[in-house]
């Protein structure tokens, strides 16, 4: 048998079980995207790779809320239905009605391929993680390797053992946005012709992937005394509000302070808007480089050679013992992040901006 042949790899230790998934066979399709915004992001990598391989098939999208807010417009969907802890088993109770014929855990939680395995999915397709195994009937070993690589390239690892991750992230706009991003720019007293560079200072998974807020402060000053015509948007949602009112004080004038403001929608078209983006190791990283917004990342707990921004290379990293610890907070000296100059950033993004 030829692996290339194959529309799914099939491990040896399942020879036993049907090897190939013949994808003229498959008429719907399920596809269960990440819990976080960045590897949502990173996953929609594999969708032109899902509809090449399957043509005729109707793709399903199932995804927490809100984050079908980063999903319209993509040509390579059909359907995308998201979900509220509230509302997960309403939304399952009414999938389960589609009988779908492939189903694909990009996730890696025990509880995810339960919900593939209730809705009674004829293929169940997933990495071999959390005891879930026999919950998948094609269950794909994540070795080390595997996780020693870029994200996007192990989600491919999902659909085929050939499939080399040829296409990155992508996120689509619509031109009738435009007008809705006009709009918002207007309405908080902003000129929408006005050059834009976005500042992300915060981070979901946790303070140990943030770079201090004093450091943001002295690029964005540095930065203004350089490119004075550039204004400075600060994104983030509620819970970095306190962290961007210290980035911001004091520089009102040229600094914009846009955390808890925005919808994700919002913040994907007002990213695109962006000359450039200086951003912790986070979802609007992903975001921006999607778009491909030229992005400038730091990077302390995490490893860019995993999450990192897949077609930007401007990465700071510290080589630091401890690092990546992979940590939410950091329990002794910060030091991957207070070894950051913020000169060292300013250099980073002129070059950048030179080049870009």
């Amino acid at each position: 048998m030829c692996l290339k042949s194959c529309f799914l790899y099939v491990y040896p230790s399942l020879e036993k079980k049907e090897c190939m998934i013949d994808p003229t066979k498959i008429e719907k399709i399920l596809l269960r995207m990440p819990n976080w915004i960045g590897d949502v992001v990173m996953a929609t990598s594999i969708l032109p790779e899902v509809r090449k391989r399957c043509p005729k098939a109707k793709i399903t999208l199932l995804c927490k809320y809100p984050q079908q807010d980063l999903l319209k417009f993509n040509p390579y969907i059909d359907k995308v239905e998201s979900f509220t802890k509230e509302t997960k088993q309403a939304i399952l109770k009414k999938l389960k009605k589609e009988k779908f014929d492939l189903g694909i855990l990009t996730t890696n939680s025990f509880s995810s391929a339960w919900d593939f395995f209730r809705l009674q999915i004829k293929y169940r397709v997933g990495f071999a993680t959390d005891f879930r195994t026999l919950l998948l009937t094609h269950p794909v070993k994540k070795d080390l390797k595997i996780q020693k690589q870029h994200l996007v390239k192990t989600y491919h690892k999902l659909i085929a053992q050939d499939a080399l991750a040829s296409c990155g992230p992508l996120l689509f706009t619509h031109p009738k946005e435009q007008v809705e991003v006009d709009d918002f720019l207007r309405k908080i007293g902003e000129d929408p012709a006005t050059a834009f560079f976005g500042i992300n200072p915060g981070a979901a998974y946790g303070s140990a992937k943030c770079w201090m807020p004093e450091r943001f402060k002295e690029v964005i000053q540095g930065l203004h005394v350089l490119y004075p015509q550039y204004k400075f948007l600060v994104f983030g949602d509620f819970s970095t509000q306190k962290i961007a009112k210290k980035i911001t004080e004091g520089l009102e004038t040229f600094a914009v302070d846009l955390t808890g403001k925005t919808s994700l929608r919002l913040l994907v078209l007002l990213l695109k808007r962006c000359k450039a983006v200086l951003t912790n190791d986070s979802g609007p990283m992903h975001i921006a480089d999607s778009l491909r917004v030229p992005v400038v990342a730091l990077f302390g707990s995490t490893d860019p050679l995993v999450t990192g921004p897949f077609y930007t290379k401007q990465v700071v990293s510290k080589q630091v013992a401890c690092a990546p610890c992979f940590l939410r907070t950091c329990p002794i000296d910060f030091k991957c992040m207070q070894e950051i100059s913020s000169e060292e950033v300013i250099n980073k993004i002129k070059t950048l901006l030179v080049t870009c």
